[in-house]
């Protein structure tokens, strides 16, 4: 007689994406028509000033559009409710939402 096949687990529901802050800080260097699209992130600490440099660079000489971004709690973007709510999850959230509201960034 066979053995009936265990019923499979069900799969664990995924978290919701968290909410970002109001007002996330960053800045677009346009390049030329159909140029390549850049996303320079700094560490942790740290705000988007760190790349302005390189970011000039890229723009002028291979005419990128470069995205400056500051994470939650750095530079001048707002910190959510609680420090504690600033985990991995949170801050790619942020870099998501941010992308997709440029136009023609996301595809």
């Amino acid at each position: 007689k066979p053995k009936p096949k265990p019923k499979p687990k069900p799969k664990p529901k995924p978290k919701p994406e968290p909410e970002p802050p109001a007002m996330l800080d960053y800045e677009v260097l346009r390049g030329r028509r159909g140029g390549p699209r850049i996303v320079l992130l700094h560490g942790w600490l740290q705000d988007r000033e760190m790349w302005r440099p390189i970011a000039l660079a890229l723009n002028k000489f291979y005419k990128a559009h470069v995205l400056l971004f500051d994470w939650p709690c750095h530079g001048k973007s707002q910190t959510p409710n609680s420090v504690a709510e600033a985990e991995p999850e949170l801050m790619i959230s942020c870099l998501r939402r941010c992308i997709e509201a440029l136009p023609g960034w996301a595809n």
